[in-house]
């Protein structure tokens, strides 16, 4: 609640949920911006600012690419939320 800024990380029909988030964040006078290209989810987890915090949406938590980023956010200490319908306790012993 502290970050004006959140970036919403997700992959095919969870970035549709994204937009879905952004629009209603939006509303409580968050910027929010969704990042679905692979790309620009590894740049964004390498220079976002410590005044961001980071969603990331994932059925599983098992993509690889989201792991990476995740360790790199973690590294960095950027906050960040996981949305997964995988249970939490398998999710972070994996990261």
């Amino acid at each position: 609640s502290k970050n004006k800024y959140i970036d919403i990380i997700a992959n095919d029909t969870n970035s549709t949920i994204g937009d879905y988030a952004s629009h209603l964040l939006s509303s409580v006078n968050k910027i929010v911006n969704v990042y679905h290209n692979h790309d620009k989810q590894l740049w964004l987890s390498f220079n976002v600012e410590r005044d961001h915090t980071i969603i990331l949406v994932s059925k599983y938590g098992k993509n690889k690419h989201l792991l990476r980023v995740v360790d790199i956010l973690k590294e960095r200490k950027i906050p960040f939320l996981v949305i997964t319908s995988k249970q939490a306790k398998e999710w972070f012993n994996e990261i």
